[in-house]
Formats: structure tokens, C-alpha cells, sequence
């Protein structure tokens, strides 16, 4: 078993090849349709939530960034089926993103990090071009191919931001996704179930959440998935340390923006905002009428935010903070170009937030367009291991 949580089971097995009868390792994903005796109505929610996810990854096949998926089974027929099976290629983990608690961590080199994040990056943005919104971006759900190119996985918690209808699917559905919501005889979507960008709350990991979502917002868009990518890149901005510079390394995005177990939404704000530079007046305003700022502590931070803005400039439409995103970096980066890409990614802004799209037109701290070809084994380290 390779992995095990609310998604289902991973396991590893190895897969003939039609054409050479040769065998290749894959990472099978099992993920139950619901419950034992949950009835029809989960069955059918389950069901949606496995096409859901199929669709998302035959949208994106062949995205050299993107997990390859090889085929996808059930374990039944129409509605005796209990389990999906997805068949993916088999990845490995590295000593870059997965560290073992205990294990010595060693610096790493800006082109590294620059490589990795131009291929996070181009991951996102073919999402993002399609209306797919990933929110769950983190460490544990980038993995590298053999060849160490960067691969994102995990589209369980994906969704398509304009709705689930065929009638808002990009393109034309080919037809093996047709026959797949044909055998497991789910309806599409009709235009009063569709999502129309109203979408779950608190979506993604918990330290990797952007301000909106720590609000409880339903009416996001890609800038989340831009901000938790925000926050890896600094977790391994953190990492670059020079020769002369003490390696005390904040490997976690708990350290680096100080957050505490069981922390409010409060004080979680209040940490972001510490290190990002407050909201502008335009985006609280939007939080206010979307009904966010129900907890009195919040409105008391944010009424304090908004009353600081007027008496710094006499306006409440500029940020009453600067960022201080640069202090936590190595002293070596803190004047760099991917320090200002940096605070462009973890703007708290939604609206300002760049996107993926823009993120890879920025230069990196070497003054150089990012590159993205694959880390060697060298630099993924001796950890660099089959893990799913």
C-alpha cells in the first residue's frame, strides 16, 4: 500500500503492455462509490465524484506536468458497481518537498527551486485555462516521474469552475466519457444544480489556504491554487541559504507564517497579514457583502484595518501595511526577483493576486526567465523513491 486517507486506497502493481507484453510499475487509486447501506442518493453523488474527477484528468491528458492517468475500471455493472479503480502512472517522492521529520535537509540551489515552481506553474496554468480549479495544492500532492520532471496528482477535491453540465464542459466530450456517465447511469447536471461559482468552503489544506478561504468564501476562483503554490515556493525560498548564512531553515508553512495549533480565523488573518500587507478597502468591502465577516473578532481586525488605510494616507482604498514576506527569507534573496514574484502570488487580494499564467512571465531571482526542465536525481536526493 502506497497511501491511504478520505480519497481511498493507493496501491502499487505493475501492468502489462499490450504492444511489448513488457510490465511497468502503475499506482492504482480505489475510491468507493459510498458508504455500505448509504443508498441511492450517495451512490449516485459518489458516482458523480468519480466521472468528476475523470473528466478533469482526461482534459489534462498529456500534460507532461500533470499525473498520466492510464485507464480507469469498475467492479461491477450499472448500479451494482460498489468501486472505481483509476490506474495511474507510478511517481516517486524526493527529499525536495518530502522530508522526513528528523532527516538533515540540506540547501538548495535558486535554479532548483525556479525549476520546480516553472513546472508547478505550467500545471496550474493548463488548469486554469480550462475553468479547473485544484484546491488542494501542497507538498504531498507533487510527486516526479522517473526522468524527475514534476508532476501534480490528487483531483479528487477538483472542480470546474463555470459547472458540472456537459453544456459547460470546453470542447467536446469524447466519446469513452460519455459512455462512462452512460454505464454508471448518473444524470447531467441540470442548469439549477450546476455550480455557477458557487463553490465548498474551506477547501484546501489548512496552511495552505488563501484569505478567502479562511474566510468560509464560496466565490473563488484559481487565485487559491496561486497562493498555495505561493506558499511551497517560500517554503523552499527558505531553503536557499548561501554559505555565509546560518541554516536555521523554516521548512514548514506553520513556521513560516508563525501559525499556532488551533489558531482562530483571527489569528490566522492576522499572521498572513503580518507577512503579506493588509487587504485593500475594495476587498473587504467584497468580503462584507458576501457575508464573510459574521465573527466579531474578524470585523474588529478588519474595522482596525480599514481605520489604519485612512489614517496612513487619508484613502481606504491603499494597504494600511506593507509586506514583510522578504524578512523570512535568506538576507541573500530578500532583494531578488523571486522575492517580488513572491509577494505577487501571496497578494491577499484576490483580484490582484497573479495568476499562473502571469507567474510565468515573471523572471527568476537569477535575473533569467525560470526554466523547466527536470530535476536531476542529484538534487531530489537519496530519498528519491517509488511513492505512488
Amino acid at each position: 500500500m502506497i497511501g491511504q486517507g478520505s480519497f481511498g486506497t493507493v496501491i502499487s502493481a505493475e501492468q502489462r503492455e499490450e504492444k511489448t507484453s513488457n510490465t511497468v510499475p502503475v499506482a492504482i487509486k480505489k475510491t468507493a462509490l459510498s458508504d455500505v447501506g448509504s443508498g441511492q442518493e450517495a451512490w449516485q453523488q459518489g458516482a458523480l465524484r468519480n466521472i468528476r474527477e475523470l473528466r478533469i484528468l482526461r482534459l489534462l491528458a498529456g500534460h507532461p506536468n500533470v499525473v498520466h492517468l492510464k485507464g480507469a475500471y469498475t467492479d461491477g455493472e450499472e448500479r451494482t458497481m460498489a468501486a472505481v479503480y483509476f490506474v495511474f502512472e507510478h511517481l516517486c517522492k524526493d527529499s525536495v518537498l518530502h522530508i522526513p521529520v528528523g532527516q538533515h535537509v540540506e540547501p538548495l540551489q535558486l535554479k532548483c527551486v525556479a525549476s520546480l515552481m516553472q513546472q508547478l506553474l505550467c500545471a496550474l496554468a493548463a488548469l486554469h485555462s480550462v475553468g479547473v480549479l485544484h484546491r488542494d495544492v501542497k507538498p504531498d500532492n507533487i510527486l516526479f516521474d522517473e526522468e524527475g520532471r514534476v508532476k501534480l496528482l490528487d483531483f479528487g477535491m477538483a472542480r470546474l469552475s463555470y459547472g458540472d453540465g456537459p453544456g459547460n464542459f470546453p470542447g467536446k466530450l469524447n466519446g469513452d466519457v460519455k459512455d462512462d456517465i452512460q454505464a454508471l447511469k448518473v444524470e447531467p447536471l441540470g442548469e439549477s444544480e450546476q455550480i455557477q461559482r458557487t463553490l465548498t468552503r474551506n477547501v484546501t489544506t489548512p496552511c495552505y489556504r488563501a484569505p478567502e478561504i479562511v474566510l468560509g468564501s464560496q466565490k473563488y476562483g484559481s487565485g487559491i491554487d496561486v497562493w498555495a503554490a505561493g506558499v511551497i515556493f517560500a517554503q523552499l525560498l527558505c531553503r536557499c541559504i548561501a554559505n555565509e548564512e546560518p541554516s536555521n531553515f523554516k521548512l514548514s508553512a506553520q513556521e513560516i507564517f508563525g501559525y499556532r495549533e488551533g489558531a482562530s480565523t483571527k489569528d490566522i488573518l492576522t499572521s498572513q497579514f503580518a507577512l503579506t500587507g493588509s487587504p485593500r478597502q475594495e476587498t473587504i468591502e467584497r468580503w462584507r457583502t458576501e457575508g464573510l465577516l459574521k465573527r466579531r473578532s474578524v470585523r474588529k481586525l478588519l474595522c482596525g484595518v480599514e481605520q489604519a488605510n485612512l489614517e496612513k494616507d487619508g484613502r481606504a482604498d491603499m494597504p494600511c501595511s506593507e509586506h514583510t514576506l522578504r524578512e523570512v527569507l535568506p538576507s541573500s534573496l530578500r532583494q531578488t526577483l523571486a522575492a517580488e514574484l513572491l509577494h505577487e502570488m501571496l497578494c491577499p487580494d484576490a483580484d490582484r493576486r497573479c495568476t499562473a499564467e502571469n507567474a510565468l512571465q515573471h523572471r527568476d531571482g537569477t535575473g533569467r526567465r525560470a526554466g523547466g526542465l527536470p530535476l536531476s536525481k542529484s538534487i531530489l536526493g537519496a530519498g528519491f523513491q517509488h511513492g505512488g
